[in-house]
Order: C-alpha cells, then structure tokens, then sequence
C-alpha cells in the first residue's frame, strides 16, 4: 500500500521553478529522507504535499477553470421555482401501495418500539 505519491510536481516562485517533475511513492513501512543544499526545494515539497503551498499544476487548473472553461458555461437549473412539487409523480404510486404498506406503519398502542413491531429482537443489557 502507497501512502505517499508525489507525481510530476511542479514548483515554482517568481518565475525561479525550485521543483521540476519530482516522482515518488513511499510505500507503507517505508522511511523517506529528504536531504539537499540550501534552496533546493526540501520546505517547499514538505508544503507541497501538506497542502500548505498550492503546486503550479493546480494553480494552472484553477486560473484554467475560471478564466477559460467557466466563462462559455452558465447556470440552468433542471426546475424553476414555478413548478409544483414532484409529489405529484408519487401519488398513483403510493394509491396502489397504501393498504399493502399499512401493515408497516407504527402502531403505537401494541408496541414499544417498531423494531419489536416488526418482529426484529435486538440486543439487550441485563441487569444483574
């Protein structure tokens, strides 16, 4: 089992890309080391994969979803607020069922609970 994957992560700040491509797994039981000089990308990996610093891919997504793609999309809702309620489309339905489903309907003055009702035992706690 993976329980950590880093793939194609890119990073860059000010136009300087400090993580270029960066691939790797770390497999459950596995250790990983980070080592490397000064400015080498080692905080900025750590940030990367804690989600506390945003990779270019997703900074690239994001301007691409709302400055590209949503601009052509628009909002249409499936029901305007003058339609009737869709109970209407039960109701023939439920016509046909009503005396079939009467036998699950709670009776309150036979039993305690629906489950007992129903005949389902469930588990008690016996006192001593």
């Amino acid at each position: 089992m993976i329980v950590l994957k880093i793939a194609d992560l890119r990073k860059s700040y000010n136009g300087k890309m400090v993580l270029d491509g960066l691939n790797f797994e770390v497999p459950k039981g596995e250790a990983l080391s980070i080592i490397g000089s000064n400015g080498a990308g080692k905080s900025t990996l750590i940030k990367c994969a804690l989600f506390l610093t945003k990779p270019d891919k997703l900074i690239e997504a994001k301007n691409y979803f709302n400055n590209i793609q949503s601009k052509e999309d628009t909002y249409r809702p499936m029901i305007s607020e003058t339609d009737p309620p869709p109970v209407y489309l039960n109701t023939e339905i439920m016509e046909k069922y009503r005396d079939e489903m009467k036998k699950f309907y709670f009776d309150e003055t036979k039993y305690d609970t629906y489950l007992e009702q129903l005949g389902v035992e469930y588990p008690t706690i016996k006192e001593d």
